[in-house]
């Protein structure tokens, strides 16, 4: 929550800006199927991946009024929530890969291909990127020397 919105994604397609205090949709976008992660909110923006058909996607929508700033294609569904730290949005994806992608142009800056599927939440402490892979992997990676530019 943020603003007094709080934003929510669906399987049917949808994310939402609710009211807070009474549950009011503010805005909505269609299209972002298949959102199983939880959307992230930094600097007015909100980050959220998809399982759009084949080819997942991580959308960045403008907080305050839903408008799409852009979306980018991860080549595989989306299951984790993004972490954002920064100026980078962080995921990772069926395809087994974990995207650094720049937060205002949507534009990746590293992929690293990990062992299995990535559906756990990359999380972001002291200049590090953590994200565990699914079995038969079921490896920790950490990604160092996180400057916003750099894996």
């Amino acid at each position: 929550m943020t603003g007094g919105l709080v934003y929510v994604g669906s399987s049917t397609g949808v994310v939402a800006a609710l009211d807070a205090s009474n549950g009011t949709t503010r805005w909505s976008v269609e299209g972002v199927w298949d959102n199983n992660s939880s959307p992230a909110v930094a600097k007015g923006v909100v980050y959220v991946g998809s399982a759009y058909g084949q080819s997942g996607r991580i959308y960045a929508i403008r907080a305050g009024t839903g408008k799409v700033l852009w979306s980018t294609s991860t080549g595989d569904a989306v299951e984790s929530s993004p972490a954002v730290a920064n100026g980078v949005v962080y995921v990772g994806c069926l395809n087994h890969d974990v995207y650094a992608v720049d937060a205002s142009t949507g534009s990746i800056l590293w992929s690293y291909t990990t062992g299995s599927d990535v559906v756990s939440s990359p999380a972001v402490a002291n200049g590090r990127v953590y994200v565990g892979s699914s079995y038969p992997d079921g490896t920790l990676y950490a990604f160092g020397s996180v400057n916003g530019r750099q894996g």
